[in-house]
């Protein structure tokens, strides 16, 4: 559950499967539930009249993503497995890697996953911290060619101790940017203010 119980976001299929070169690959299902979703409407296409259904009790909204993900690092011995998922407005990246960091803080707690650090004498609990990095894609690329305006998002993750010997947990504040670039920027220029805006992002955490 995020935003005040106002969504939620599951993992609703997951199954192991093999890419076309036979490289073991996970295929996923999420589902995104929305309370401040439009409601859907069905028109008539003899007569023109729209029917919205009644949503019933705990229903909301819905939107869902597939999802595939290389089991195999690009590099023997690394960190980076290959991703494709599908390109759904309102259920982007930031809550899809926000929900996997948060799975994989269930699944470490649950293994009790623990490492030793230098001049403690008490292990460590640990955990996987996703990352999802993505190319330019071609709505971006052919945006800047346009000089249409951008949406950016920035999120900040803050961790806070509540004390009481309490675990700390990560609450985030969202930024958004409109961005408008300008047609008479030379070539590859505006892809690099975009990094420039990543970096900014990235040193701000």
């Amino acid at each position: 559950m995020i935003d005040n119980e106002r969504r939620v976001i599951r993992l609703s299929a997951v199954r192991e499967v093999k890419l076309s070169n036979g490289s073991p690959a996970v295929a996923m299902l999420f589902c995104l539930g929305d309370r401040d979703k439009a409601d859907p409407g069905f028109t008539n296409i003899k007569t023109g009249k729209v029917r919205i259904p009644r949503r019933a009790a705990d229903e909301a909204g819905g939107l869902s993503v597939h999802a595939v993900v290389s089991l195999r690092p690009t590099q023997k011995g690394g960190h980076l497995y290959r991703m494709v998922y599908e390109d759904v407005s309102g259920f982007g990246r930031s809550l899809l890697q926000g929900f996997l960091r948060a799975e994989f803080k269930i699944i470490a707690d649950e293994q009790e996953l623990t490492y030793k650090r230098e001049g403690s004498k008490e292990p460590q609990k640990t955990r996987p911290m996703v990352e999802l990095s993505g190319y330019a894609s071609d709505k971006l690329k052919d945006s800047i060619k346009e000089g249409r305006l951008l949406h950016v998002e920035l999120i900040n993750y803050r961790e806070k101790n509540l004390g009481f010997d309490e675990a700390r947990f990560i609450s985030s504040v969202r930024r958004d940017l409109s961005l408008s670039i300008g047609k008479g920027l030379p070539q590859g220029e505006a892809l690099k203010f975009i990094e420039r805006v990543k970096e900014h992002a990235r040193k701000n955490d």
